[in-house]
């Protein structure tokens, strides 16, 4: 089977989690992918059927309304 992602594509797993980037691809279909979560980096081996692309409709990011008490002003 073709490979359906590139390295640099956004993609996220079909039961959820966070967006990831494709850093590596591999034999097998498999897929090494990256993230931050909560400022730590990780990364893990997928096959390439457990994911799928972010597409341009997709959030990557999770939007948290600021506290009152925040010092950031948005």
């Amino acid at each position: 089977m073709e490979d359906q992602f590139k390295i640099g594509d956004l993609v996220k797993l079909k039961s959820g989690g966070p967006a990831m980037t494709v850093r590596e691809l591999r034999a097998d279909e498999e897929v090494l992918c990256e993230w931050f979560d909560n400022n730590v980096y990780s990364k893990e081996i997928f096959h390439q059927a457990q994911l799928r692309e972010l597409k341009d409709t997709d959030s990557p990011i999770t939007i948290i309304p600021r506290s009152r008490n925040s010092k950031f002003h948005y």
